[in-house]
């Protein structure tokens, strides 16, 4: 990756968008290869289509997970979380930071556990 075209602006802007949760911690690295090869932040945030899921958004993967994955948990229980979280990562592909999906997989798999 080429480091010429990140300028000190364009870092600013890249945790400037983290920080107000536009864009996932977990993205910084594929937009900073966008930014090396000549992109704006703003292009690569667009040309990546990695603008930050809503919670609710991120609930909704997780659930479908969940049904998908219901073995699991009935075999792992709370320890199904870390094969989980794999899946439901690459279903959120940087659109979502692992400790929000984190998060959101322990209350649902605690949630499923205490129903049964």
């Amino acid at each position: 990756m080429s480091t010429e075209n990140i300028s000190k602006d364009s870092l600013r802007k890249v945790f400037q968008f983290v920080s107000k949760d536009k864009i996932s911690k977990d993205a910084i690295s594929q937009v900073l290869k966008e930014i090396g090869k000549g992109s704006t932040v703003e292009k690569a945030i667009d040309q990546l289509g990695i603008q930050k899921m809503e919670r609710n958004q991120i609930s909704e993967i997780v659930s479908e997970v969940l049904e998908e994955k219901e073995d699991l948990i009935e075999d792992r229980g709370m320890k199904a979380i870390d094969a989980l979280m794999g899946i439901v990562m690459k279903k959120v592909s940087g659109q979502a930071d692992g400790e929000t999906v984190h998060e959101i997989l322990e209350e649902k798999v605690n949630e499923k556990i205490s129903q049964d």
